[in-house]
């Protein structure tokens, strides 16, 4: 019986931790750890697979130190990256 507590207790404890890991959006939802939230249109938010990123127009984002430029990510060292498509939570 002690080691079912037990088993209870961890699973408890590892979805917390879960829970306390995701992102909370400004619309309620809520995105992966190391994700952001980005504004999706109509008032609801899409996660953005990378940490602090660069929302972009259009349900686009970036990475941190990039800026958005259409549909690709622009870095201070002139490099172009694809922009990445938001996911819905």
């Amino acid at each position: 019986m002690s080691s079912l507590r037990a088993l209870l207790f961890f699973a408890l404890a590892f979805a917390i931790a879960l829970q306390a890991a995701a992102v909370l959006c400004p619309d309620g939802s809520e995105c992966p750890t190391d994700n952001t939230c980005c504004p999706a249109g109509g008032g609801s938010y899409g996660c953005c697979p990378y940490a602090k990123a660069v929302c972009c127009s259009g349900g686009l984002c970036c990475p941190s130190g990039t800026t958005c430029n259409k549909t690709e990510c622009d870095d201070p060292f002139l490099n172009k990256k694809d922009t990445s498509p938001l996911f819905m939570p």
